[in-house]
């Protein structure tokens, strides 16, 4: 009964994310039609399709934040140096893979930047700031 259940779910799911679609597509019609028929593109009573901004508004504001950018650069570059005795000494110990870097530091009881365990990710990022 569940599975039953569950696949006629599913189907109304998709049948009304196809609804969706077409009623969107519909509309961004005869907003077109609208605008193409008065030609009037500067009227408040009509509005304009499409984001203002382009694709700008896309990739986020990325204005006025510079200073904050260079702020956590330098905290992090400042972490790095304090981990670098640590991590030399994790490869003096024959460990050298990130993964293995990354179970040491949580061995050692040494946080990771966000305050919860080493992913190799972050380990790699912080070598990366060794040769800074």
């Amino acid at each position: 009964m569940g599975r039953f259940l569950l696949t006629q779910m599913a189907a109304v799911a998709e049948l009304e994310a196809g609804l969706i679609g077409e009623r969107t597509k519909n509309a961004l019609a005869a907003a077109k039609k609208r605008i193409a028929r008065t030609g009037q593109r500067g009227r408040p009573d009509i509005k304009r399709l499409g984001n203002p901004n382009g694709a700008r508004a896309l990739k986020g504001k990325q204005v006025g934040n510079a200073e904050a950018v260079a702020k956590l650069k330098a905290t992090a570059t400042q972490r790095a140096g304090d981990l670098k005795a640590i991590v030399d000494d994790i490869k003096r110990t024959g460990v050298t893979s990130v993964r293995g870097i990354a179970e040491e530091l949580h061995v050692r009881g040494i946080r990771a930047p966000r305050g919860d365990t080493w992913h190799p990710t972050a380990v790699s990022r912080l070598l990366s700031r060794f040769s800074l």
